[in-house]
């Protein structure tokens, strides 16, 4: 893995996947079924997808969901969650549950992404 590539969003880490696989924002939206504003917004990391949204895209691009993809998704859950602000050890645990229902997130990943936003001092 390349620095470039540690560095990357979220966003910018699913455009090249897709540009690698010669896909156009618009064939991808057509085969996800998800409108091509919003694709756009998550490639420009405006957007977080959810997890099942994610292995959707994964699935239509026959991507794999490695570390690194996995690293880069709950990198910016977490910074949806500290964007909020001020929140006690158990809203954040709240938050999280309600994250994991919601976008059915593996509950080992939920674990992992609660671990790293309870760790980090704020």
């Amino acid at each position: 893995m390349t620095k470039k590539t540690q560095t990357i969003l979220l966003g910018e880490y699913l455009r090249q996947v897709r540009e690698s696989k010669g896909l156009s924002i618009g064939e991808l939206s057509r085969l996800m079924g998800v409108g091509k504003p919003f694709l756009s917004r998550v490639e420009r990391s405006l957007k977080v997808p959810s997890w099942l949204l994610l292995e959707t895209w994964a699935m239509v691009l026959d991507a794999p969901i490695d570390d690194e993809l996995v690293r880069l998704w709950m990198d910016s859950r977490r910074r949806i969650i500290f964007n909020l602000g001020g929140l006690t050890v158990s809203q954040v645990k709240l938050l999280l549950l309600l994250e994991r229902r919601i976008h059915q997130v593996p509950m080992s990943l939920a674990h992992q992404l609660a671990q790293q936003v309870l760790e980090v001092p704020q």
